[in-house]
């Protein structure tokens, strides 16, 4: 079952338990923070066991709103899902190397399909 979960600037669809959150490029602090939010209500009020992030249509991202990303990733986990980013670009991934970002336990995958399969397999 699919479901359309709407907020305020993107659309996060909740297939059976996993909440799909698609992340638009160009994005800053002040939306990160507001997408946050909007992540946590939707787990709270849709139960969702696992949240995929579709990082893939971003070219750009910088070491304030990555490390808001896995703040987001760490609260999600606290809330008692599991979540994994999809689809980060090569030169994305690339730049984020080059200034030493900490992934920490970040769980990466390539692609949605890589996604619902390492949720499957109890990550």
């Amino acid at each position: 079952m699919t479901d359309r979960v709407n907020s305020t600037d993107s659309t996060m669809h909740l297939v059976d338990h996993c909440l799909v959150v698609p992340i638009r490029d160009n994005i800053d602090e002040h939306y990160m923070l507001k997408l946050q939010e909007e992540i946590a209500a939707n787990i709270k009020s849709s139960d969702a066991k696992e949240v995929l992030i579709d990082v893939s249509s971003m070219r750009i991202l910088d070491l304030p709103v990555f490390d808001l990303m896995k703040k987001t990733a760490h609260m999600i986990s606290i809330m008692g899902s599991q979540v994994a980013f999809v689809g980060f670009q090569p030169g994305v991934a690339s730049s984020l190397v080059d200034l030493d970002a900490d992934f920490g336990n970040i769980q990466t995958v390539v692609t949605m399909n890589d996604g619902f399969n390492l949720f499957r397999q109890g990550m």
